[in-house]
Order: structure tokens, then sequence, then C-alpha cells
């Protein structure tokens, strides 16, 4: 079938072959049938000269990593064939690591000398880490970060030189968005491989988020500004107090003992408290360096209003704080660098920049930033790679003769997995339904009104019939969208495969899914899906209900 689907080139063909393989597989590995997982290897294995084969769309499975590389390619039903077969292998692969060797026999060996390099280097490490066109377009963890909440993020812009070439990096942290009015410790770190994003409001509970992006920090002779970018543009709202800047990382404990207000000194390279009360427009540095700032247009509130001593605000027009250049503030010796800032925006939109050291001119440094992220979708394709990448982790572990990762390898996917459990659990949202008795029940919906404004939407109100099937455009009807709609119930099937993934292998993750919210996905599909009539039995459409085309 696999093959014939491949030769056909018919991508929704070759979607169901893989679902039916992939259950095959879960069959084989659950009753530790070695033959039965051998005929699917075997079967795969002859695919393989097809993979690389275009059907007018592309690879199928390519192995230069292209088919992820368009710009548009959420819409491109290959790179979803290509993610999914990707999963496929990687869920063979696992099976043949939970094997015992005595029951391995050529097939399965064939198998991992086939695909076990394409799949965990060849696509996802390419996919993950290195970006999607040949190393040079944007990574697939920066792809995720960007659907990762909503609402103003923390970000790091900068200048850092990858294999000797000045390049402009810009990462979203993918933390939990800030609050209006509400006061965040927000620190970033960068060592020139990990950038570590820390967002804790006061009194809540800490978020961070690692994403790898390589380069070392280019050094840069230009003045720091703080509330806004230095081109006089990005302009921050809110207040600002204790920022400030060391020549490197600071240790995730070091990061918690700044939030309860502790002293860390080593490599402080500026600091402003603003607790400067004198009426001067001068910000005293406190890091003994010397970096003396001017206030323009800014407001010094009193301790009331600050996290400690006195604080800035800025209006988001036309206030800053200008550091000229010093000796302490070059980039070129320092091992790493960490910003750090008390911040407390006056809106949950728009954005500005907290911290900001260069020029425009080639976006030479480093600024921190708030970013507006707006609603992505998240896709079929997040979580074909997100899941491909759990079961990849899980053989490496249960068998490195499988698959081989190297410890900085098993991180970054590590890294990746856990980028993927927070980007679905941000997107859960409940509902209250009724079960077959008329008791309630608590369900889970998954993205609700992310894909509202997308062309797939467009009639997710219309409920009526057209001639022969026809869609309601090809007959005139306009577009009726519904508001706040979840998922469709046939694209909801990738659920089974992404949640079991993290739950088969939750002892080689750092978290997984509480059992509450696959009760809750559970229950949204018996009880809010389905029509409740066993003798015609019937589902909506869509998971929360909605019952439009």
């Amino acid at each position: 079938m696999i093959v014939d689907a491949l030769q056909q080139g018919n991508p929704y063909s070759l979607y169901d072959t893989e679902t039916f393989t992939v259950n095959l597989v879960k069959y084989a590995r659950y009753a530790q049938n070695a033959s039965l997982l051998g005929e699917i290897a075997d079967v795969l294995v002859a695919a393989a000269p097809y993979l690389n084969t275009t059907f007018g769309y592309s690879e199928w499975l390519c192995e230069t990593s292209a088919c992820l590389a368009w710009p548009d390619y959420r819409d491109q039903e290959v790179r979803l064939v290509s993610s999914q077969f990707v999963h496929l292998l990687a869920e063979v692969l696992y099976g043949v690591a939970s094997l015992p060797d005595s029951a391995r026999g050529s097939s399965l060996d064939n198998f991992v000398s086939t695909y076990a390099y394409v799949v965990w280097h060849e696509h996802l490490y390419k996919w993950i880490a290195l970006g999607v066109d040949h190393g040079t377009g944007e990574t697939y963890q920066e792809i995720l970060t960007d659907e990762l909440g909503r609402g103003i993020q923390l970000s790091l812009r900068m200048n850092r030189e990858a294999n000797g070439t000045p390049e402009y990096a810009y990462v979203r942290g993918g933390t939990q968005p800030l609050t209006a009015n509400v006061w965040h410790h927000a620190v970033i770190t960068y060592n020139g491989e990990t950038a570590v994003f820390y967002l804790q409001p006061l009194g809540g509970e800490v978020s961070s988020v690692k994403l790898r992006t390589n380069g070392q920090l280019v050094a840069d002779p230009y003045e720091l500004t703080i509330g806004r970018y230095i081109s006089e543009w990005n302009w921050f709202n809110g207040t600002l107090d204790e920022v400030r800047v060391y020549s490197r990382i600071l240790s995730e404990d070091e990061v918690a003992r700044r939030y309860k207000g502790e002293e860390v000194s080593s490599g402080l390279a500026g600091s402003w408290a603003f607790d400067d009360s004198d009426g001067s427009s001068a910000v005293q540095d406190s890091s003994g360096h010397g970096n003396t700032g001017t206030a323009f247009n800014t407001q010094r509130l009193s301790a009331s209003d600050c996290r400690k001593g006195g604080c800035l605000s800025f209006d988001g027009v036309s206030s800053y704080v200008l550091v000229a250049h010093s000796q302490s503030l070059n980039t070129s010796s320092w091992s790493g660098v960490t910003l750090e800032a008390w911040v407390r925006p006056a809106s949950s939109s728009g954005g500005g920049t907290i911290l900001c050291k260069g020029w425009q001119t080639g976006y030479t440094g480093f600024e921190m930033r708030l970013t507006e992220n707006s609603v992505t979708p998240v896709g079929d394709t997040d979580m074909w790679v997100t899941s491909a990448t759990v079961y990849t982790l899980a053989a490496a572990e249960k068998d490195a003769s499988v698959v081989y990762l190297d410890d900085a390898t098993k991180q970054t996917f590590k890294d990746f997995v856990e980028l993927g459990r927070l980007v679905v659990s941000a997107r859960f949202s409940t509902s209250i339904l009724k079960d077959f008795d008329g008791g309630e029940v608590q369900g889970v919906n998954f993205d609700l009104g992310a894909s509202d404004d997308t062309d797939d939407y467009q009639y997710s109100g219309f409920t009526g019939a057209t001639p022969d099937g026809l869609n309601p455009a090809d007959v005139g009807v306009l577009p009726q969208p519904a508001s706040n709609v979840g998922w469709d119930i046939s694209h909801a099937r990738r659920f089974c495969h992404f949640f079991l993934a993290f739950d088969e292998c939750a002892n080689v993750l750092s978290a997984s899914f509480s059992r509450a919210v696959l009760v809750g996905l559970t229950n949204q599909v018996i009880y809010g899906a389905f029509n409740k009539n066993f003798s015609g039995p019937l589902f909506t459409n869509f998971m929360d209900g909605t019952n439009g085309w």
C-alpha cells in the first residue's frame, strides 16, 4: 500500500496509509511481535527508492530538508506528508529499540541502516536546530516558539558571528505573555549556543524557555539605550526598575536569587536601579564601572510604585535613557551575556525595547525587547515533528545501536519536545458537557479561535446543504465563519498519535500531559462532538460542537 501510494503521488492516499501502518506498528510493539514489525520494515525499505521522487508536488522524504524550506510550507500538503512519514519511521525505530537483540533479524537491521540517520539527523535535527532551508532558514524551534502564547512576550535581538560571518538574529522567547500593569522579573541569558528566557510575574510562577541559536556576540563600540531602540523607535510604554547587564550567563539558581532581591555581583557590567533622587537627569550605575546614563522625558516614581527604591516611567513616545559606550560594556571578551530588568508594561499589546546596545547599521550588539505575538494556529506538522522527536529520543535511550544521539543532541531534542508540550498546553480550554446520564463532565477543547480567520474556516458557520456535495463557495454561498471554533474532528485524529507519544515515553521527558487533560479531550469527542444516538451515530464537524463546513 505504501509503495502504491508513493507511486500514485496522492497525499491523501498516503495519509490514510501512514495512519493504518502506524496503528500496525503500535500493535506489533505492544505484542512484541518482531515478525510483524519486520514485515512493516521490509515494506518501508522497499519504499525508500520512491521517497525522493517528484510526483507533481516535491520530495516525500528529502534528505536536504528542502521540504520545509518555503515560507508557505504550512499550506503545502507535501510538507505535512513528509513530517507524518518521519513520525511513522520514528515509531518503527522505537519499536526496534524496544525488542531484545535476539528478536531482531535482517529486516529490522536493514530498516535501521536505511532510515535511522535520515530520521534523526537529515530531518529532525535539521528542522529543529539548523534551519529548514539547508541550515540558513528559520528553525522549527523558532517556528514553534512563534506559536507559543499570545500577547506581548520577551524576545532577544542580537548580532552574532556564525562560521566567521556576522549575522543578525531575532529570537522570540516563547515565555508566558506579560500582563499589563503587573511587575515581571525578566531575564535573558545567551552563551553563544543557547538562549534561555525567564519570566516571573510578581508573586507568580517562573516561566522559562531554552532555545538553541549558535554564534558568538559581535563586539560593538556603540551606546546603550533603555526604553527604546537605538535608532529612535520601538519605544517602551510602562515602568522599568533594576535594569542590569552581565558579561556572563547567570545560572537558574542565580536568576531565582535575583527575583528575591539578593545580590549577584560577579560579571556585573552595568546596573541601573533608578534610585537617584537629586532631581537631575543622571542615572547612576551601581556596578562600579561608572556607566552613568542620562534620562530623557522619563518620570521618576516613588518607592511605593516601584520594585525596589525608585524606578522610571516611560511614555512610549519619547522617554529613554542613554548610556555611553565603555570598555566594561564591550562584548568582545564576554563568555556570554545576561540581560535583566523588572518590567511593568502599561498595555497588554504593542511591545517595546527594554534594553539595547548597538547601532541600527548591521544591528550590532544585543536587544532585550517585548514583542506582540499574534495568534498562529498550531498545525498538523507541528504535532508530527514533535511526536517524531519524542519517539526518536525514546529509541536512543532504549538502544544507542538503533539511534545514537550525543548528549548535546539529546538535550536539543528534549528542549524542543518540552517547547512542543508548552505550545500545545497553552491552547487548551475547558468546557462543561453532559454525559449519557445527564451528569456534568469537563471537556477540553484545543486552539479555540486560532483558525477562525483562515480560508478553511470561512464556512464553519454554514450548516446548509449544497447540490452534489459541492463546496458552498462553488454554488455562490457567501462566507459564514463561526467564532471561537476548535479543530475539526478529522484533523483531531492526530491527537491520538501526539498524546500517546508523550504518554508512552514519559520516562525520557521532563514533563508530559496530565490525565485530566487526556480525559477531557476524550470527553469532548464523546459528549461534545458525538450526537449520543447509537442507532444513528453522527459527529459534528468540529470538536467544540460547531457543525459547519
